[in-house]
């Protein structure tokens, strides 16, 4: 579970053991990835949820054996060097801190989320505002959302279409969007992706 700033007692109390510097960490190899024009090296360290007072450790089941993590994402851009602040975020998990490679297997973890986050919930917020919404019917939500995800692989399946066609990249999600807003040009759109 990632912890934000407003989980105030939880967040501090997690981000202080880290900070104090004062335990011995359990720390992941880190990973470093070359894309996008930036170099992003991320590092994870592991601590046991033991660490935390009792009251925190009533509010979340499994926490008592499990881990509290700090996972720090360092970029630096190669065309100019430019070298952002780390971006620095903490979890808490019920996997055991004695358990084999923790270090590892929550470095994974974290990566795997943010891939996800990225791949899906960040397009949906791009393509449709997602984010934007205020609505408290949750099966209005939960259709809406629906409907999006489906809208979005078309999308998707679009892009790629357009891009064997062309050979070249596609344009992005928001602007097909856009050039789609004519129902007669969407449901030829479609019927070309469905086509075999």
């Amino acid at each position: 579970l990632a912890l934000k700033a407003n989980q105030d007692l939880t967040y501090e109390q997690v981000r202080g053991f880290f900070e104090l510097g004062t335990h011995e960490y359990k720390t992941a190899r880190p990973s470093v990835t070359d894309q996008g024009g930036k170099i992003t090296k991320r590092k994870t360290r592991v601590l046991p949820g033991t660490l935390l007072p009792e009251e925190i450790l009533n509010k979340w089941v499994g926490l008592d054996e499990g881990s509290i993590v700090e996972a720090v994402t360092d970029t630096v851009k190669k065309k100019n060097g430019e070298i952002p602040g780390p971006q620095v975020r903490y979890y808490i998990s019920s996997l055991r801190y004695d358990a084999p490679n923790v270090e590892q297997v929550l470095h994974r973890a974290i990566r795997q989320h943010w891939a996800i986050e990225n791949k899906g919930h960040w397009a949906l917020d791009m393509a449709f505002n997602q984010d934007r919404l205020q609505c408290t019917n949750a099966q209005y939500l939960a259709g809406r959302t629906l409907l999006n995800k489906i809208a979005l692989n078309f999308t998707t399946k679009i892009q790629t279409r357009l891009e064997e066609v062309t050979g070249k990249e596609a344009p992005s999600k928001p602007v097909i969007r856009a050039r789609l807003n004519k129902i007669e040009d969407m449901l030829v759109a479609m019927n070309d992706c469905i086509r075999i």
